[in-house]
C-alpha cells in the first residue's frame, strides 16, 4: 500500500490512503503485491514485493520489498503506459521502446533466454524483437504471459501457455511456451489487445 510500515504490521485498509505527500504523479500501475508509477518528470518508480527482481532495484531475493516508493534508476524518460503479469512489470520510455524486468518463468520477458526463474532481469530491460518496429500495446495475463500489438498492426505473444487453453494463440495445444515474441496469425489490423 506504499504506505511506509513494515510488511505484516499493517491491516488491509477499507479506504483511500494517499501515498506519501508528492503531487506529482503520472501513471500507476499495481499487480500481485507490487506497484509502478511515473511522475511527471518521467522518473519511474516502484514498490511492493521484489521476489525474482520486480521491483527493478537491481536485487533479487524474496526478502526484497519497499512499503515506499523508490525510484528506479535515474532516467526521466519513462511515459505513462505501465502494467505487468505475475511477477513482472514493463514500462514504455517516451520514445515508444518497451522495457519489462522481473520473473522469467515460462519465458514471461519475452527476451529469448529460455525459462528459468533465475534468467530474469532485476533492472528494466528493453524488448526489441524484430526491430525497428514498436510495440504499441501490450497486456499481461495472469499465468505469466503477454500479447501485443505493433504499430505496424501485427499481434504477437509470448510466456506461459496455459495447459489446454491456447491462450498465446499459436494454434498448439499443450504447454507450448514461448521465451520471445511470436507472432499471431499474419493480420496487420489489430488495434489493441488484452490477456
Amino acid at each position: 500500500l506504499g504506505q511506509n510500515q513494515a510488511p505484516g504490521t499493517v491491516a488491509s485498509t477499507s479506504s483511500p490512503k494517499q501515498v506519501g505527500t508528492d503531487t506529482t504523479w503520472k501513471a500507476i500501475h499495481m499487480d500481485n503485491g507490487r506497484a509502478v508509477a511515473t511522475k511527471t518528470d518521467g522518473t519511474l518508480w516502484c514498490w511492493g514485493d521484489g521476489q525474482a527482481g520486480a521491483l527493478g532495484n537491481n536485487l533479487q531475493g524474496p526478502a526484497q520489498r519497499y512499503s515506499s516508493p523508490v525510484q528506479v534508476g535515474d532516467s526521466t524518460d519513462w511515459g505513462d503506459k505501465l502494467g505487468g503479469a505475475w511477477i513482472n512489470l514493463y514500462a514504455f520510455k517516451q520514445d515508444g521502446t518497451l522495457w519489462i524486468w522481473g520473473d522469467n518463468t515460462d519465458g514471461a520477458l519475452g527476451l529469448s533466454q529460455g525459462y528459468a526463474y533465475l534468467r530474469g532481469k532485476s533492472s528494466p530491460t528493453q524488448l526489441s524483437a524484430n526491430a525497428p518496429l514498436k510495440w504499441s500495446k501490450i497486456s499481461g495475463g495472469y499465468v505469466s504471459y503477454y500479447v501485443a500489438v505493433k504499430n505496424n498492426g501485427t499481434l504477437w505473444s509470448w510466456g506461459r501457455q496455459d495447459t489446454g487453453y491456447g491462450n498465446l494463440g499459436q494454434n498448439q495445444g499443450g504447454t507450448a511456451d514461448r521465451s520471445r515474441p511470436i507472432q499471431i496469425g499474419t493480420g496487420t489490423d489489430w488495434s489493441g489487445c488484452s490477456a
